[in-house]
């Protein structure tokens, strides 16, 4: 049987980019993830978003949304990752978002990461729909 290795990179090397004379900034953490990404400062009410968070950008506004503030909380009082499947309405309709949120990456701050299931779950609710409108159809086809 021979052995499979996939050495981890040495990051140290990679570039530049790895060698830092100070802090990391929010706007940094935010601006390489590809799906929306949001650092709210939970004590100074402070957000970061990456260019892809425009669309829900208003959850954080006017307050942080309900939902939103009680898994950061979550997050915060167990010192741990708290992910969850969240519905939000937006200017063009619904969107499911996977949402893994991480508390205290910077100092007080706590990391938004949104990966959209719309798609996954539209197509989902089709699949349902479908399968039990063939489901009515065979049954009245039987009589």
């Amino acid at each position: 049987m021979s052995k499979v290795t996939n050495p981890i990179p040495d990051l140290s090397v990679v570039g530049a980019s790895a060698e830092r004379s100070g802090p990391v900034s929010a706007q940094t953490l935010v601006s390489g993830y590809g799906e929306p990404a949001v650092m709210l400062d939970m004590d100074g009410g402070t957000i970061t978003v990456n260019r892809h968070a425009q669309r829900i950008e208003h959850l954080f506004e006017s307050g942080v949304n309900d939902e939103l503030a009680r898994l950061a909380n979550v997050a915060r009082s167990g010192a741990k990752v708290v992910t969850a499947t969240l519905l939000f309405t937006v200017d063009t309709g619904q969107v499911v978002f996977q949402t893994t949120i991480v508390p205290e990456v910077l100092e007080g701050q706590v990391l938004f990461l949104f990966h959209d299931q719309t798609m996954d779950h539209n197509l989902r609710e089709a699949l349902i729909e479908s399968r039990q409108r063939f489901k009515d159809l065979v049954e009245v086809s039987t009589d």
